[in-house]
């Protein structure tokens, strides 16, 4: 499993979510979220921005694991 496939795994069963539950809010198919979670797919940008906007987290904290930095103080 990659990261991404991790990280919306612990997100999903973070919220009691069962794969059928998410697909359900997100508009896929339970089959489609499963192999996401099993790197058995690549999300395209649409999945990824819908799955960053439900779970309340960044693009680029699904696909990467960057978490968002604090903004620094321009001088």
């Amino acid at each position: 499993m990659n990261d991404l496939g991790n990280r919306v795994k612990k997100l999903r069963t973070g919220r009691g979510l069962s794969i059928r539950n998410l697909a359900g809010k997100v508009g896929y198919a339970p089959s489609t979220i499963s192999r996401i979670e099993k790197d058995l797919i690549k999300p395209g940008a649409d999945t990824t921005e819908k799955l960053a906007s439900f779970f309340r987290v960044s693009s680029d904290y699904l696909l990467y694991g960057v978490k968002k930095r604090k903004k620094e103080k321009l001088i």
